[in-house]
């Protein structure tokens, strides 16, 4: 019986907070409020479109790395399988995935560093745009890509 009591309160006081929360968040200013008077969403639909443009670049190159490093590690692998001895197969092979595995590295902090300029530029330019938005965009939140 106590343990649900305890989880019905638990449950109360968790719906209220989310639900104070879901009104916070829900609070909608007139829009003269949150442009000031200004209408320049063409100055930040542009920073849009060369933030997403960077970020296709940028993934475009980390995946074309990428398969370069498998390419690169299957002939490897091949040939490491072709080696006259149990050693030299072994050693042959494990510098295949080493390789492998600095290139990859390499090109996924390439990507996370031209992510994060992208991001930086957009922000900079979108607040040289000077629109108050109060639901702004979450920055930087596909770097897991």
């Amino acid at each position: 019986m106590r343990t649900k009591i305890l989880l019905a309160l638990t449950l109360i006081f968790f719906l209220g907070g989310v639900s104070a929360a879901m009104a916070k968040m829900n609070k909608i200013k007139p829009a003269a409020a949150q442009n000031s008077g200004k209408t320049n969403t063409a100055c930040v639909q542009s920073a849009v479109e060369k933030r997403e443009n960077a970020i296709i670049a940028a993934y475009t190159k980390k995946t074309d790395a990428i398969k370069a490093a498998l390419e690169t590690r299957k002939a490897a692998l091949k040939e490491a399988w072709g080696k006259a001895t149990v050693r030299e197969r072994v050693q042959a092979r494990a510098q295949a995935w080493k390789t492998f595995k600095a290139a990859e590295v390499k090109a996924r902090l390439a990507y996370n560093q031209e992510l994060k300029a992208a991001w930086a530029t957009f922000n900079k330019e979108r607040k040289a745009c000077k629109i108050t938005e109060t639901n702004d965009e979450n920055g930087a939140t596909d770097t897991g890509l």
